[in-house]
Parts: C-alpha cells; structure tokens; sequence
C-alpha cells in the first residue's frame, strides 16, 4: 500500500516523467523483458533523482581490493573485487528493511540496482562529474524481490549497456529468465 502512495505521489509531482517514460513509472517486473528497457532507460536514476524515496551510494565503490600496477610493479591492475566498481541504488522497500535492522522479509518487487564499471577503480570514477559517470556505466547486476522466483526469493539478472556491436547479438538472444545465488548469503 506505502509503494502505492509513493507512486502516486511519484505520478502527481512529476506528471512530464509519467507521460514521457511510462516504463519508468513503476519497478520492473522480474523478467528480462520488463527490466532491460527499464535499465536502458535508466529510471532507477530517475526515481532516484524525482526523490520519491529511491537511494543510492553517495559514491562509485570497489568491490574488493584494488591494487594499482605501479604500487606491485606489475603490468596491469589488479581487481579482486566480486564485481567491477559499482553504485547500488535501493528502492524505498529495500532501504526500509534495511534501516530498519533488516527484519521481517523484503516485500516482493523491491529492487536493487547494480550499476557496474569496468577497471579502473573507483577512485577514478569519483573524480567525474555524475553525468560523466552516466556515460562510462558497462553493465548491471539486478536483483528483483519475488518469493518464489528462486530458493532465495530473488530474480538476479545481468544486463550490459547496448552498444552497436552487442545490440544484434543481443537481439538475437532467445529471452531466457535465469537466477543466480553468488551474493544470497548478503541478505540473511
């Protein structure tokens, strides 16, 4: 009911975002089809930036340690990291079970959104401004609460930026809804 009033309230304050990016205007669904466009379109920025209860890191992160070639006298960076460099954004139903000490269980069509960049770190990032950051983003990591989606109650999805030369072969993908379980321990 409170995603219902966030939403309405999202529609009435930004009535130009509803009529321009309809697909923005609720959280994905969990498949392929509804979340790739929706990622494209990048409205979990959006929903972030219409502050209707969406947040995110303050800054690009490392995932993992990161190891300049200079520091080891090596030819090339080294990343440890369990993914590239990211900012996650939460929806309002994440951060609420979140803040509120993670009890009780996620509701279903919650979102938490991975946004990935390649090597190099995240320092790098953080030295642009956001809007250059939007530019070099490679990739998602997404999770999509639903219950019965997989053992974890989540729909894991990846999804790589559109580029001419991965477009046709994505294209060309049959649409196939699969789950992954690398990071489930990361929410009990």
């Amino acid at each position: 009911m409170k995603s219902r009033l966030v939403l309405i309230a999202f529609l009435l304050v930004t009535p130009q975002l509803a009529v321009a990016d309809d697909i923005c205007a609720k959280n994905p669904a969990p498949t392929q089809q509804s979340l790739y466009p929706w990622l494209d379109a990048r409205c979990y920025v959006k929903l972030y930036d219409a502050k209707i209860g969406w947040t995110r890191d303050k800054e690009v992160r490392d995932t993992g340690p990161y190891i300049g070639a200079q520091a080891i006298g090596t030819p090339g960076d080294l990343d440890y990291g369990v993914h590239p460099a990211v900012r996650i954004y939460y929806s309002p139903e994440v951060m609420k079970w979140l803040t509120d000490g993670r009890k009780g269980v996620v509701p279903d069509g919650s979102v938490i959104v991975k946004e990935m960049y390649y090597p190099p770190n995240a320092a790098y990032y953080n030295s642009l401004s956001l809007s250059e950051q939007a530019t070099k983003v490679t990739s998602w990591t997404v999770m999509v609460k639903k219950a019965d989606a997989s053992s974890d109650g989540w729909f894991w999805s990846y999804h790589a930026v559109p580029t001419p030369k991965n477009t046709a072969a994505i294209a060309a993908l049959r649409p196939i809804d699969s789950s992954h379980h690398a990071h489930e321990s990361a929410l009990h």
